[in-house]
């Protein structure tokens, strides 16, 4: 399904905010130009209330952010059926454009958290009309049922609405710039829905469709959903537990959730086609079953389903409170599904986190609670927002490259990467307490830009006939007026205390730096 927005002449509207895909990657257009969304989630409740968000914003703004993520509910929008509210809305985003921020909202709709706690009371009280989850024991749990489709019919309305009276009010001015689809979905406390009518649902055959999807993507599908339909012998016709077996559960809701979930974003990009996504609370530990998480969430292991079922999402995004960050990363980076990290903890390696995401072509990164840190955390995540913004130019020129990469490595450890025509070894310092970190661009003619803190990294010729690597020049680069200039010119004991191949940079000062270096090799 595509959309489009239209302008007065009938053209394409270039400037309204969307995804371009850019060699092996996505970029994020905003007013016609590439960017990266430096941003931070407010806690679920800020947002409500203008008068509480008044003494939020200058706090926001000193981070060097450039997008807030911030909730906007069902329950306020719709407080009564059929009579709409958007003064909530309206002020939220005349505030964001007095300090120049962008917004990203999340439409807690149907499902916050998989609970059902931010529709309006008159759906929240009628559980006839609009039915709950159920458990196996037939037990009505905090969370309306995807299957209910008077639920999705009332959601989407609403939702369309807004957007209708997003593309009336913010249409030209973009400062919406993309939308989350509820808030973390799927079924807590049981592996599905048991309503009866999702029981008569999952006791039929699995849709053509999804079968369909399979079939032709077999030899690209990721591991854990080929292993899934493995067990059957790829079987393409029966139920959900011919073909899926102990898995059918988990996959029987992300298929149905996904569903629900199109559904809505549909309606409302029919009114105004921005991007819009769906996150996911994941699987952690990675070992634990679905219920323990949301089932039927777009964790990693089910994005293919939900590109299937929900082609209105640009993307499906992972909140990451899980140790092994880079690796959901790199999971969220499979079958051409564009990174975006909406949550992540807000302690301080949320900059480890954030140069590492960036580096690896995310979209936006942010840390949640932004609205709560603690005065250290502060100074550390604006440095480090005040670095990367001036270096959103090169970012978006080598995002969808080869040439751009992001590094993180614990106290004491070493890691070796490829990029350009040396090889890299980092050594992290040994007092650190979070990970080193760096952004890692491989520009033109051995020119080396890299930003992080907490690590020396050596060059290593690849070369056999010119097997010895130095450092022709180096200098350190600093924001000002949003651009990057050069400071200081960097040799001997910044760039390896003059041995005999002097290819080593240090970035050991307890703060965010970036150099750009030179390197050579010779016989």
């Amino acid at each position: 399904m595509t959309f489009a927005f239209f302008n007065v002449n009938g053209q394409i509207d270039p400037n309204i905010p969307h995804l371009k895909d850019n060699g092996n990657a996505k970029q994020f257009i905003i007013d016609g130009k590439p960017t990266v969304l430096l941003s931070g989630e407010l806690h679920n409740s800020t947002a409500s209330s203008m008068d509480y968000m008044k003494d939020i914003w200058p706090r926001l703004k000193r981070l060097n952010m450039n997008t807030v993520i911030a909730s906007v509910s069902w329950e306020l929008i719709e407080p009564k059926e059929g009579k709409f509210d958007f003064s909530t809305l309206d002020e939220l985003i005349a505030d964001a454009r007095k300090y120049d921020l962008k917004l990203v909202l999340l439409w807690f709709g149907t499902w916050k958290n998989s609970a059902s706690t931010y529709p309006p009371d008159w759906v929240r009280q009628d559980l006839k009309r609009f039915p709950r989850l159920q458990n196996q024991q037939s037990e009505n749990l905090n969370a309306i049922s995807c299957f209910s489709e008077e639920a999705c019919n009332a959601d989407a309305k609403a939702f369309a609405q807004m957007l209708k009276h997003l593309k009336k009010t913010d249409g030209q001015k973009h400062t919406v710039v993309c939308i989350q689809v509820e808030n973390e979905p799927g079924v807590r406390k049981t592996t599905r829905d048991f309503n009866p009518l999702a029981n008569k649902k999952f006791e039929s055959a699995v849709p053509v469709e999804l079968v369909s999807f399979l079939e032709k993507n077999k030899n690209r599908l990721i591991p854990e959903l080929l292993d899934a339909w493995k067990g059957s012998n790829y079987k393409t016709n029966g139920t959900w537990t011919e073909l899926f077996g102990k898995d059918a559960d988990e996959l029987f809701m992300a298929w149905n959730v996904a569903s629900y979930v199109e559904k809505v974003a549909a309606a409302g990009k029919k009114e105004y086609p921005i991007p819009m996504y769906a996150n996911a609370w994941q699987n952690e530990p990675s070992n634990s079953n679905p219920g323990q998480y949301p089932s039927g969430g777009p964790i990693a292991k089910v994005v293919p389903i939900y590109q299937t079922e929900a082609p209105s999402l640009d993307f499906l995004s992972a909140d990451i409170y899980r140790p092994d960050f880079e690796n959901v990363c790199q999971l969220y980076k499979r079958m051409g599904n564009a990174l975006f990290i909406p949550e992540s903890p807000s302690t301080k390696i949320m900059v480890a986190n954030a140069f590492y995401a960036i580096g690896e072509g995310a979209l936006c990164f942010s840390a949640f609670g932004i609205d709560n840190l603690n005065p250290d955390d502060t100074l550390l995540l604006s440095n480090s927002y005040h670095i990367l913004s001036a270096l959103i130019p090169e970012i978006t020129k080598y995002q969808g490259t080869d040439k751009m990469r992001g590094i993180q490595i614990p106290a004491g450890e070493s890691k070796t990467m490829e990029l350009g025509d040396y090889e890299l070894k980092f050594k992290a310092t040994q007092d650190l307490k979070i990970p080193a970190y760096a952004l890692i661009i491989a520009k033109e003619n051995n020119e080396y830009l890299i930003a992080g803190d907490g690590f020396t990294v050596t060059f290593v010729s690849k070369s056999k006939s010119k097997p010895n690597a130095e450092i022709l020049w180096a200098y350190e680069l600093v924001n000002k007026n949003g651009k990057l200039v050069r400071q200081r010119r960097l040799n001997g004991d910044e760039t390896g205390w003059g041995s005999d191949h002097n290819t080593m940079l240090q970035f050991t000062d307890n703060k965010p730096l970036v150099l750009t270096s030179s390197v050579f090799c010779h016989e």
